[in-house]
């Protein structure tokens, strides 16, 4: 039909109960459940950061529009301008999750919290690209990576947590 998705959409979700099913599983605590998320977060930032990389090397071009001008400073690179705080915020990021992990104080600074964190800076040089018309090159990694962004946000994929409804009926009634 030739009928393109809109660049936000994410027509597909991914779900998982990995070190959520607490209703039963005596080996599934409050320790693994926080493990497999931050795993899945650190993921998350490992294969951002892999196409981050590579979308830093590749958008060498100095043509952009004024608002990318604006945001990058005048750089003369305009989209590595924006794109390497992004990169910068992935690395921190994943090593502030692998600290936590190993029991390590986190470092300290700005870490990815948000889907739109990665969406606004990467969106802001697909819009220039398709402005300046550099449709080729905005659609190709560009593309592929505003969609793997609203597909799989921050953490990769939404965790189910089951509890033990015994569980949910105590808390309840100390609430009461």
């Amino acid at each position: 039909c030739g009928a393109r998705l809109p660049l936000d959409a994410s027509p597909v979700s991914f779900v998982s109960w990995m070190g959520g099913d607490r209703d039963g599983n005596p080996n599934v605590t409050a320790t693994v459940t926080t493990e497999v998320m931050l795993l899945s977060r650190w993921q998350a930032a490992d294969l951002y950061l892999a196409d981050l990389v590579q979308l830093v090397e590749e958008l060498s071009m100095t043509h952009c529009n004024e608002a990318l001008r604006q945001r990058s400073g005048q750089a003369h690179e305009p989209y590595r301008a924006v794109l390497r705080p992004l990169r910068d915020l992935l690395r921190h990021t994943r090593a502030a999750i692998e600290a936590q992990l190993d029991g390590d104080p986190v470092p300290e600074g700005e870490l990815l919290h948000s889907l739109e964190q990665l969406w606004e800076p990467l969106h802001a040089c697909y819009q220039s690209l398709h402005e300046c018309g550099m449709q080729i090159i905005a659609d190709g990694a560009l593309l592929d990576l505003l969609r793997r962004v609203r597909c799989f946000g921050v953490h990769l994929l939404r965790h189910d947590v089951r509890q033990d409804s015994a569980r949910h009926t105590q808390a309840l009634a100390e609430l009461t």
